[in-house]
């Protein structure tokens, strides 16, 4: 299976055992890591990353490591919240039916994940915010069961500038069935990952949305 990531593609695993989605590494040895590093000017210190994709017949797996000297909550808040995108994290994009063009359709999601392993997911089209309740979105007005498993484990302290931290794992599984896909050799979908990175605290619960955050990037891959 191949996803078209920015115009480029990458190529998703086929796993012939399910890994345990538990934040760590050990289910993933043998699969091919890509790598990502930052070029924000943003930030105090720039990230690295090594990432990975797979998938069975039931469900699309990604795993996040991320090597970050400065961990960071910004948001202070749960699942759910838009606000966590402002967090360290990760984000994807996934266009169900490979379509979109410049905007978001109904057949599109994005998976907002941060290192605590708050998730907040909207689909496109009019951008429905779908609540989440223990990883598992429930039934919004339109939309089948959306089910999100997700882990996350870091190395470090969090909103602490004084000590050098290495940084945080994040591990999900999605059910194709949430994504009305049916997977197959050669199927093709279009996706994009991105890194956030937060590396000093301050309270951004005053700012409004058009506020800048300083010592913040966000980086498409």
């Amino acid at each position: 299976m191949l996803a078209n990531l920015c115009q480029a593609q990458i190529h998703i695993s086929y796993l012939n055992s399910s890994p345990k989605i538990d934040g760590k590494s050990g289910d993933w040895q043998g699969i091919s890591m890509n790598s990502f590093q930052s070029k924000a000017n943003t930030v105090i210190s720039k990230n690295n990353a090594k990432y990975a994709f797979g998938f069975d017949e039931e469900h699309l797996y990604g795993i996040f490591q991320v090597f970050d000297k400065q961990l960071t909550d910004l948001a202070l808040d749960k699942s759910g919240s838009p606000r966590i995108a402002f967090n360290d994290g990760i984000e994807v994009y996934i266009d169900a039916k490979n379509d979109s063009q410049t905007r978001m359709d109904m057949s599109d999601y994005q998976l907002i994940i941060d290192l605590n392993g708050n998730v907040t997911v909207y689909r496109g089209g009019d951008r429905f915010l779908l609540q989440v309740d223990k990883f598992k979105v429930p039934k919004d007005t339109i939309t089948n069961n959306f089910i999100l498993e997700i882990a996350a484990q870091k190395s470090g302290t969090i909103n602490n500038e004084k000590d050098i931290d290495e940084g945080y794992f994040i591990e999900f599984s999605l059910p194709w069935a949430s994504l009305g896909i049916s997977p197959a050799a050669g199927t093709t979908l279009k996706m994009d990952v991105c890194f956030n990175d937060a590396d000093k605290f301050l309270d951004i619960k005053p700012l409004s949305e058009s506020d800048p955050i300083p010592d913040y990037s966000y980086e498409s891959i």
